[in-house]
Order: C-alpha cells, then structure tokens, then sequence
C-alpha cells in the first residue's frame, strides 16, 4: 500500500485532525513554528495529524486516532527521515502498540443530541439519591448555586480550594501557581458547585474542541456524605450535551462513575519508539519478503501468481501482528 506524507499548515488543515481534541490540536496550545503537521495520505483516506519535537523525541497527537499499522510506520520513518537528531518518538492513548508499549484502559462517552437523551443514561434510582443528597446538604450548607467560568473569568481563589480538596483527599500537591495549572493542562473552564458560600465541587475541562476532555475534578472534604463529586460531574454531563459537543474523553481508571452514563472502555497504548531500531525492523522485515517472494517465483510453476500473492499477504499479516 503506498502511503504519502506531506506538510500542511493553517487553520483549514488543522480542524481536519480526527478526533478534532485538545491533545491533538498543538496548534490550539503551541506557537506556530513550534510543532509540526503532516497529511497522511493512503487508500484509507487522508489524516492529518500534528506532532512537536522536544529535545531528541517527537511527541505526537494521535489520542484515538484511528491509523493502521502500515500509516504509523510510515509516519515514524518519515519523522525519522526529516528530524535528524530525532531518536525517539512518543504518543499517548493509541489505537496501536509500537516500540515500548504500555497498555491500559480508557472511557469516552458519545454524547446523545438532546439533554433527555443524557439524563435516560442516568438511572431514575441514581437520580432520586443524588437528588436526596442534594437537599440534605442545602438544608446544612446552605442553597444550591451553580457558576460556570471560562478561562479568563475563573477566580484564582477557585483554582486554590482545588489545589487544597485534592491534597486533603488524594494527598496530591501540584506545586504550580493557578495561572500555571490552568495552562500546563489546557483548561479552559470550570464548573463550580456551591452551597451557601461553601464550595462543594470543582469541575475543571477541556472544551476548546468538538471532543472535550474531562480534565479533573474535586470535592470538598467536608462536604464528603453528599457525593458532590458526582453531582458536578452529571451536572458537566447536561452542560456538554447543551453546548452541542460530541465526546467526553476521561482517560482510564477502575473508578465506578467511569462506567456509568453511557460509558465506551477501550484499549490504549502509550508507547515510546527507537526509531533507528524500528528503521531496522522494517528493513529486515522487507528484506525476508523480497527474499521469499524470489524463491517462490524460481520454484512455482507457471500460473502460480496468485498463489504467490496470498503467501505475500500472510507473510505481511504475520509479521504485523
């Protein structure tokens, strides 16, 4: 199959990435001229998919990107080709394994057109408890209040009790300033779930493209009887499907909120690839189908192309696997 790879640039390139998500759009969170994106062209279509190059590895998007074994090779070797003091390459939440793979799970929700459509993926049981707890906690804390914030109108105090929630409950210290965690993680907005004045929940996510990703999110401690970290999470639920976005990406776990809703597990790798070792891996590979595909010519008789067409294919299968 023969695979082209050429450059592209600008805007009308780079909402082609599929899926069109925070953590394959570098352009969205790096200077131009400071990442890379290529058109991978081959009978499967065309992708266009963005990479950057930190010190002798490239980083590359391709977060459930959907690329075949023969895409992946060629993109390696053509990153290997152009970036000489380039040794390694790197990606996270691949569709494939390559080179040291890590292999772990990971949850997306589609999300339905309408809010009704969500709330059905949320048992009427479920409902009617969060509900109860709901109360509960006015009637100790104080009303309800929901405030949604965007990047540039997210109070720096917010960003602190999250910082203090999570070192309380998950003995996590960040050790960034807000401004520095807002950016290192690409949030873009936060959902805040108040009682009185007392925040019970913080949502943090990543909403810059069709595909969002749920950041992070926390509880306060306090406030722990009433599943609030649930309550902020159903509530980011609604507001996804109102503002018309298509996935949640949730990254991985065994956490049983993760498995509700509608919930997509799959099967992921991070990998970190030699390219020099793989270079060579691919070269011998050719090398023993060259070298089989001349002997079968020199011992089948005549009409025998067919036949020797399908060995090809399962030498080029066997060696993929």
């Amino acid at each position: 199959m023969r695979i082209r790879i050429n450059p592209v640039s600008g805007a009308e390139s780079y909402a082609k990435v599929q899926p069109d998500f925070i953590y394959n759009r570098m352009d969205l969170f790096c200077e131009e001229g400071s990442f890379h994106a290529v058109a991978v062209s081959s009978k499967e279509g065309e992708k266009v998919i963005q990479y950057r190059i930190l010190g002798d590895t490239a980083e590359i998007g391709l977060w459930l990107v959907q690329i075949t074994r023969e895409e992946l090779e060629a993109l390696l070797l053509y990153i290997r080709a152009t970036h000489p003091g380039v040794r390694f390459a790197s990606y996270t939440n691949g569709v494939l394994p390559c080179g040291n793979a890590r292999q772990h799970n990971h949850f997306r929700i589609v999300f339905p057109e309408t809010v009704e459509e969500m709330q059905r993926c949320i048992s009427s049981k479920s409902r009617a408890k969060m509900q109860k707890k709901v109360r509960r906690c006015e009637e100790a804390y104080g009303p309800l209040q929901l405030f949604e914030y965007d990047r540039e109108t997210l109070p720096a105090e917010v960003v602190d009790a999250f910082f203090t929630f999570k070192a309380i409950i998950r003995k996590r210290e960040y050790d960034l300033t807000p401004e520095e965690y807002l950016n290192r993680y690409h949030v873009s907005h936060c959902y805040v779930a108040k009682f009185g004045d007392t925040i019970g929940a913080i949502r943090f996510s990543c909403e810059q493209c069709p595909v969002v990703y749920g950041e992070n999110f926390t509880y306060n401690p306090d406030l722990s009887d009433y599943s609030l970290g649930r309550f902020i999470f159903m509530h980011h639920l609604i507001r996804m499907v109102e503002k018309k976005h298509t996935q949640l990406f949730f990254a991985g776990g065994d956490y049983d909120y993760k498995k509700h809703y509608g919930s997509i597990e799959e099967t992921l790798y991070d990998c970190k690839v030699d390219l020099e070792k793989l270079a060579a891996e691919i070269k011998n590979r050719n090398s023993l189908s060259r070298r089989a595909q001349r002997f079968l010519k020199r011992h089948l008789p005549a009409g025998g192309a067919d036949f020797l067409r399908r060995v090809k294919r399962g030498i080029k299968r066997r060696l993929h696997k």
